[in-house]
């Protein structure tokens, strides 16, 4: 498994970089937030993200494997899908 930057933004999404020789590419963006993502935060473990925002919402993303079912593939690199949302 490769190591995953994420980064909240002002455009309701969460972009995720992995780190190609001395460049980070873009491997995925989140969507499901309706306004600026103020925070988000992996898990220990690196299978979950926490994501806050203005929208007054918190969600949990589930990171899979490539090749899974269950998650969106991003780039055939990543797959993430928000699993529970608290508002």
């Amino acid at each position: 498994m490769f190591q995953i930057l994420a980064s909240s933004s002002y455009d309701n999404t969460i972009k995720m970089f992995k780190e190609d020789e001395d460049e980070w590419i873009n491997v995925a963006t989140l969507t499901g937030h309706s306004s600026t993502v103020w925070s988000c935060d992996w898990s220990r473990d690196g299978m979950r993200l926490v994501s806050g925002s203005d929208d007054k919402t918190i969600r949990i993303w589930k990171r899979f494997d490539p090749g899974n079912v269950e998650g969106k593939p991003f780039r055939k690199l990543l797959a993430c899908k928000c699993i529970r949302m608290f508002s």
